[in-house]
């Protein structure tokens, strides 16, 4: 069966690596026929709040649950207070992100029918506006450090995702790197000179980076297993992302690739890691109970606390 690039593959391909840390193994693709009985049976049934990001004050967390049924983007205080939820459709909506000057929130979704596109609203969830309506889905959206621009990852299926590129607006749209394989999970640089991104080039998923000018490509990662979800420091010296097989772990390393440290440790692992405006700490998500949670750390990995809980 061919995966389209619809919302509901990206949905539950977090899921599978929800899975992973479980102790399960990873599937290298996307499973469409993934139905709720066997969610059940993966200890996935119960509610993910999932790729949490910081508001540019750092007061604010932004993420995406599925608290009510369906995937929707919530915001809270740091600690967990004001818990607001912004968008509300049968379709699920994902990998939600603030505006350099916080008044608007990008994510991606569909909201009549596949594939996938990205979307902008408000802050606080009014005028939901479409960027993207071609035939080719759109999925995991990112902010240029000016919030002028925006990448993504572009296909016709989920197997063969692309880096693009395009204004805040929408327009102009184009693709930057296409491996032929699968790129994805693509993060500005604070300098605006490179994307990170995660691809299967060389036969498993690791983090590389392309330039913006030159579309040169380096690759950082080559742990085995799959390396993904990059996120760089605010001063461009680090990128944090999350790496394991059977339990996916949050690792920081130097922006070229070494000093690989290790930051989460046990059974309830951590994804899809996002630093704060100073630096000081990272947000991500982790297991508590079977459920996904969203929790704080300091950048060596110390004083973890939970954010987000059963409300």
């Amino acid at each position: 069966m061919e995966a389209q690039l619809t919302v509901e593959a990206r949905s539950r391909s977090a899921m599978l690596a929800l899975a992973a840390l479980m102790f399960m193994s990873a599937c290298p693709g996307v499973d469409l026929d993934v139905n709720d009985e066997e969610l059940r049976e993966r200890g996935l049934a119960g509610v993910s709040d999932t790729t949490p990001r910081f508001s540019p004050d750092g007061s604010q967390i932004v993420f995406s649950s599925d608290r009510t049924g369906d995937g929707d983007i919530y915001v809270m205080d740091t600690d967990g207070a004001n818990l607001r939820r912004l968008t509300d459709d049968p379709a699920s909506d994902l990998d939600p992100s603030f505006s350099r000057d916080g008044t608007t929130i990008l994510f991606d979704s569909y909201r009549d029918a596949p594939p996938a596109h990205i979307y902008v609203m408000d802050a606080d969830g009014s005028n939901e506006v479409a960027l993207t309506d071609d035939t080719r889905g759109a999925i995991f959206p990112a902010w240029s450090p000016s919030s002028e621009q925006i990448t993504f990852a572009c296909g016709a299926t989920i197997e063969e995702l692309a880096i693009c590129v395009m204004n805040a607006d929408g327009s102009h749209p184009r693709v930057l790197f296409d491996s032929k394989g699968r790129d994805w999970e693509p993060a500005w640089s604070p300098s605006k000179e490179s994307i990170a991104f995660v691809s299967d080039a060389d036969g498993d998923d690791d983090i590389y980076v392309v330039d913006v000018n030159t579309q040169a490509v380096t690759q950082l990662t080559d742990r085995g297993g799959r390396d993904a979800d990059p996120a760089w420091s605010p001063d461009g010296a680090s990128i944090a992302f999350d790496s394991g097989d059977d339990v996916t772990q949050i690792f920081r390393m130097r922006s070229d690739g070494s000093n690989v440290t290790q930051l989460t440790q046990g059974p309830a692992g951590g994804i899809t890691p996002s630093w704060s405006p100073d630096g000081d700490r990272l947000v991500f998500a982790r297991l508590v109970d079977g459920d996904s949670r969203i929790f704080l750390m300091d950048v060596d990995g110390g004083n973890i606390t939970q954010a987000s809980g059963l409300d």
